[in-house]
């Protein structure tokens, strides 16, 4: 592409007599009468908003549209702010050739024209025809991502040779054969991760998403820019630990990049044998979705209570993620961040995701000592609005 294009604008009149402007011969649009009754509708409402746009042309004579007809012919006594451009009679041509299609190839977010539908409220007539037409017309690539509303609407098979078994034993030299992680299996923790909780509450499209699985609905979604997350009641992923073929089938058919490491609650009053066969479950899966080809960032626990049993089969140096609580009491506060350093100095990871609230945040992220951090804010908090970023870096 050229350093810089050429400005073919070379006048502006705010109020230029329409009957000055004559119709292009060139012009191949026709107006049915539904579309005029609705640009009527919006002019009365609202008021003019484009301009006119004209060239000098050597064919017809004189100031010539190649944009504007039907407000024109709408209004043809009234004066309209006009664009004049230096265009040869060949290139107006082009122009009027390509302006419509071009704007006609774009493809349309289904999920966010529904929330823009939404804050309209009731027009008349003529505008709903309009507005029910862009509804009407999605493009059809939409339309299988809008009708499944949960990752657990994606197939749970795949094709031939690929299924997966549902049963495996990893060998592992690690106490109580535990389960190691693949350190060419990892993923890397993004400089900026928001949460998804819908598209009303997307900050920015282009930023990495982290899906928390069985929660808001995926309309809108990017799901080949998305984590998939399982801070969430247990029972709510139990099923990749009953199921795991059909689950990481979901998944590799939904096409996300990679997940948190599942996190079984290793619940402080639990009994030891408990949390260890929560912690064995955790890497399991974590494991199986790593052979099955989805990479995985390690979730760490902290429960000081149960010491390495924390970290034990994550490689050391590999990007790792924490889910810090904030309803807790200042003595458990104290633990925590304590047994973090333990854990950091343990794994020397190189940078660290940090679910958490608010509250939660300031209080790791005072701390000395640490990698770099990235924010990604709890489901909750997004949804409260109680944010004044969606994610954060502390280098």
């Amino acid at each position: 592409m050229p350093d810089k294009w050429r400005n073919r604008i070379v006048e502006y009149r705010p109020d230029c007599p329409v009957g000055e402007l004559m119709d292009n011969a060139k012009n191949w649009r026709i107006h049915p009468r539904a579309q005029e009754a609705g640009l009527a509708g919006v002019l009365g409402k609202i008021g003019k908003v484009d301009v006119l746009k004209a060239y000098i042309s050597e064919r017809y004579g004189g100031l010539t549209l190649f944009d504007g007809h039907l407000r024109k012919h709408i209004a043809p006594d009234e004066t309209w702010p006009v664009v004049i451009c230096d265009l040869t009679d060949e290139e107006a041509d082009l122009v009027i050739a390509t302006l419509d299609p071009l704007s006609a190839m774009a493809e349309a977010d289904a999920a966010q024209v529904q929330v823009l539908l939404g804050g309209l409220g009731q027009q008349d007539e003529a505008i709903q025809a309009i507005l029910k037409n862009l509804e009407t017309k999605m493009p059809t690539v939409t339309e299988p991502r809008a009708k499944k509303k949960s990752l657990e609407d994606e197939k749970d098979e795949l094709p031939g040779v690929q299924q997966l078994r549902q049963w495996a034993i990893f060998e592992s030299d690690l106490p109580y054969g535990l389960p190691a992680l693949r350190p060419d299996m990892l993923l890397s923790v993004p400089f900026t991760l928001q949460t998804w909780a819908g598209p009303r509450y997307a900050y920015a499209d282009s930023t990495p998403f982290l899906y928390i699985w069985g929660s808001d609905t995926i309309v809108g979604l990017d799901l080949s820019n998305t984590i998939v997350g399982f801070y969430t009641d247990d029972y709510r992923f139990e099923n990749f630990w009953l199921y795991p073929d059909k689950y990481t089938a979901k998944l590799l058919n939904a096409g996300v990049p990679g997940v948190i490491q599942p996190n079984f609650s290793m619940w402080w009053e639990h009994p030891p044998i408990v949390r260890m066969w929560q912690r064995y479950r955790s890497l399991w899966v974590a494991r199986y979705l790593q052979e099955a080809g989805i990479s995985v960032i390690p979730d760490i626990q902290l429960s000081p209570e149960d010491g390495d049993l924390c970290w034990v089969g994550v490689p050391v140096g590999s990007h790792v993620a924490i889910q810090f609580h904030t309803k807790l009491d200042e003595e458990k506060w104290g633990k925590k961040l304590a047994f973090l350093h333990v854990v950091l100095e343990a794994l020397r990871p190189e940078r660290l995701l940090v679910y958490a609230d608010k509250p939660g945040w300031e209080r790791v992220s005072a701390e000395a000592d640490l990698p770099a951090l990235t924010w990604c804010a709890s489901r909750v908090m997004v949804r409260r609005g109680h944010m004044d970023r969606v994610a954060t870096e502390k280098l």
